[in-house]
Order: structure tokens, then sequence, then C-alpha cells
């Protein structure tokens, strides 16, 4: 048994019907690479039933401590049914990459059963008619809740269900742990007596250890004045078509970019990053959508961009370890690197964030807070809705580094990886960063109604990619940067030419 930690616990409170708390990854195969040129359905369960002893978030389930008592508790699930978790199904002829993105939207739609492992896939055949795709490709999607994983450790476990090579070496199948305990009603009412006493000491200690600067920080944040402080907007968040109630319908789609073109364009600004010039990308294509509906506000789209606290021992579990911070994407700037020049100063600000210890302590303050006010804040938050009277962010951009070399499962090679980031009532645009191989992906997720048609937010995005591009090449060289190459718009990549 393992108790999740108290951010971990959140994300189970706030589950409800109206707001799912899961993540979503899309990886497309190319078979010619397995042997016979195909891979089957029962190769694809054979492959993960062998991998199931180094997956433990693959086998664990929850047990809810009784009234809410404690935090819950990971425990084992013998066996996992694996054709439970694993669906299947083949597109209609003629499907396209619209079609394709409709599926996955309804497998993210649906909530999953939160007496079970936390995790789905969904195998998905039929992918002939998408421009790009090699022949016979098919996709694997995951669901997985963000309570078992936040995208870092989403991305570990890629690693483990494929392998570096189409023929690997035989692996020996590993068992999982045969001699893990069950959870008893009584046992976890025991084990959660302790807790119970120590909650107002441990929140004591976490603000006591926040120091001087915890006062000065709210009073900044109560008088308007958050220039100065690391989390929360530095303007005005405007309401959006995106501050709105997310439903329960979703749309999907992407697109797949050339990481060069990302890399001439933060190459063109003087200390701007790969992630500095794609929040200059989205924020473009948000500026494109919302004009085309004459709904572009005066000031810039507020985002929130998760950033990972997590160490690089690997000692912080499958867990999340991360906090948020938020910065304008410059929507409200026309001039695309006058936009990135903005991003940049704004992003090296907030960039103490990630090493200060105020986010630590603000992990540290979810894992103090007693587990049956978590619970009962949860249901309130899940009938109340504040997301058009309080608007602190209108999308999330998160960026998940990627493995550069390439991922095979049965001998099938990835040839894209695309990422769907969770959606939460009130912030209706989820755009997820993935890079692979030198390409780099954006998924994005909204509701149905806040994005109706999501091939033209994909247009936007591109649209937005080529204009950074023409200015960064016809800009001066700036000092000190790389060699800028000349290029004459955006290239779409081989998983991209499908709109």
């Amino acid at each position: 048994m393992e108790k999740l930690a108290g951010l971990d616990a959140a994300f189970v409170y706030l589950e409800s019907e109206a707001m799912p708390l899961h993540t979503g990854g899309m990886l497309i195969y190319d078979p010619s690479t397995a042997p016979g040129g195909r891979v089957t359905y029962q190769q694809i369960l054979d492959n993960l039933s062998s991998r199931l002893g180094s997956a433990r978030v693959l086998r664990r389930r929850l047990a809810r401590v009784p009234l809410d008592l404690d935090n819950p508790y990971w425990v084992e699930d013998r066996p996992v049914d694996l054709q439970y978790h694993i669906s299947h199904l083949a597109l209609p002829e003629p499907a396209d990459w619209r079609e394709f993105c409709a599926q996955i939207a309804r497998f993210l739609e649906r909530r999953m059963d939160m007496s079970r492992p936390l995790w789905e896939m969904l195998i998905i055949e039929g992918l002939r008619n998408v421009d790009g795709l090699p022949p016979n490709a098919f996709a694997l999607v995951t669901k997985m809740h963000h309570a078992a994983m936040d995208g870092v450790s989403g991305m570990e476990l890629m690693g483990v269900i494929h392998d570096q090579e189409p023929s690997p070496p035989q692996r020996r199948p590993t068992s999982p742990d045969q001699t893990l305990e069950s959870p008893s009603t009584v046992g976890m009412v025991v084990r959660a007596a302790p807790g119970v006493v120590r909650h107002p000491w441990r929140i004591l200690n976490v603000v006591a250890g926040l120091g001087p600067s915890l006062v000065p920080a709210l009073a900044r944040r109560a008088l308007g004045n958050s220039a100065t402080v690391d989390v929360g907007p530095s303007q005005k968040t405007p309401v959006t078509r995106f501050n709105a109630p997310v439903g329960a319908r979703r749309t999907v789609g992407g697109v797949c970019l050339d990481l060069a073109d990302i890399k001439t364009i933060k190459n063109s600004v003087p200390g701007a990053t790969v992630n500095d010039a794609v929040m200059a990308l989205i924020g473009g294509a948000v500026r494109h959508y919302l004009t085309a509906l004459n709904e572009l506000p005066d000031e810039s789209l507020i985002a929130g961009m998760p950033i990972s606290l997590r160490g690089g021992d690997g000692s912080d579990g499958a867990g999340n370890v991360l906090t948020i911070t938020a910065i304008g994407i410059g929507s409200d700037i026309a001039d695309p690197l006058e936009r990135l020049r903005q991003i940049q100063r704004a992003a090296s600000v907030k960039k103490s964030v990630r090493e200060g210890v105020g986010a630590k302590r603000l992990v540290e303050i979810a894992d103090a807070v007693p587990a049956g006010v978590m619970g009962l804040a949860g249901r309130l938050l899940s009938q109340v809705d504040l997301s058009n009277r309080l608007a602190l962010l209108n999308l999330a951009v998160t960026n998940v580094p990627g493995p550069s070399t390439p991922l095979y499962m049965t001998g099938a090679k990835v040839v894209a990886l695309y990422g769907f980031a969770l959606h939460v009532s009130g912030l209706g645009l989820m755009n997820m960063v993935c890079s692979y191989c030198g390409t780099l992906t954006i998924g994005f997720q909204s509701g149905v109604e806040m994005i109706p048609d999501p091939e033209r937010y994909e247009d936007c995005l591109r649209r937005s990619l080529g204009e950074l591009l023409d200015a960064a090449t016809t800009s001066p060289r700036p000092r000190g940067s790389s060699a800028i190459r000349k290029a004459s718009g955006a290239r779409r990549p081989a998983a991209d030419r499908n709109a």
C-alpha cells in the first residue's frame, strides 16, 4: 500500500461526471518495421502483459479511506484484466484526419471506472486515408488519470512499454510483487488515525516554513500588485469563450511541426527558449482564431503553464510533482517577433519559480491539508460553477519533452506522438506540446461549443508558425546567436499533411 500525496489526492477528490481528470496521449505506428509488416491486437496485449511487472502504475487501483479520514491509497490489483483496459476499433472507410480525431475525442470524453487501475488504451486501425501517414498505420490512444501520473512520468511510462529497436533481445517477463498487502477498512482507519492528529501541526509547520515572505506575497495579491509574485498573471485576465463550463463533449486536434523551425524562431530573439517560441506560436494562433470571430480582447490572454519540480534521480515516483505559473501569450500583439520578445522577458522573470522554495512549499501545503477538507472542497467545486465569475486563466500550455530516438512496439516504429491535457471547467483550451525525434507536436482539446471547428484552429497554428518563421528569417541576425536557417515557410512534416 502507498498513500497518495496531497496533490495526487486532490485530483481524486475533484473528479466528477462534469470534470473527469484524466490526460490523454496518442502514438501513431508504422507496422512496416515489424516482423511480417503487421501487428495484431493479441501481440499488443502480449507485449503489455510481459511488462506489467515493470509498470506499477498499470497494476494499481485506488482504495478510499472511510469518511476520507486520510488520503486514498494505491493498492495492487491482481490480476489486471488487459482486455478490459485495452479496446480496439477500425475506422470506417473512407475515414480522414477529422474522423480519426473524432474517435479520439469520444474516447477521452468517457470517464474512467475509479474502482479499477486508472488507465485505458484504444487501438485504432484503418488510417489508410489519413494523408501523410504510412500505409496500414495504426494508433494507440492512451488515457491516464492525473492522480496516477503527470506528463513527465507519463513519458517515462512510454519508455517502459516500448523498445529502442525493432528487434530487441528476448526479454524475460517480469512478475508483479506477490507479497503486497490488501487493504481492509479497519486497517486503513487505524493507519489514518495518527495523521488526523498531526494535521494541524503539519499545516502550522509548513506555513511557518514559508517565513516572512508569505505575508508580503499575500498582501501584494490582495492589493492587486502581482507583478512581483511568481505565480499569477501580471495583468488583468480577460473573459473569453474558453472561460465557461467545458461540457461533456470534446473536440480534439493537433499539428506536427519541424523542431528545427521552432529553433530557428527562438534563435531570432536573444535569450528566448523553445518554450518561449511555442508560446508565441500559440499566442498568434489564438489571436487569429478569435479575430475571425470578432472576439479578440484588447488584453493578452493568460496561459497556465505547469512546471515540473521533479528531481533528476527519479525518486519522486509516478504521481504529480509540479506547480503552475501564469504568463501572457501576447495575443494582443500583431508583430510575431515582438510577441516573442515580450514572452521571453516575462518568462525570464518567472523562471525562478522552478528553483524557488515557494513552489515546493505549495506542494507541501497540499500534502498538509486534511483529506476530509479536500474531499468536501472537491464535492462543492463540482456543484458550483465559478468559471464565468472568476477568470484567472484562459487556456493552458504544457510542454513535455519526449525521446530524441525512435521508439518501437512489437517491432512497429512510432512515427508521431501527441498529448492531450486534462480539462478543467472554465479553462476550455488545453494545448500539450510534445517533442519526438526532431518533430514537435501540439495536441489540443477543447469543449465542442468553444472550438466547434478544430481544423480551423489547426490552420491558425500553421499560419502563426509561418509568420514567425518569415519574421525570424528576414530579421537581422542577433549577436551571439547561431546561424539562422533560411526558410520559405513552415514545412509540414509527414504526420501533419492532413488538412
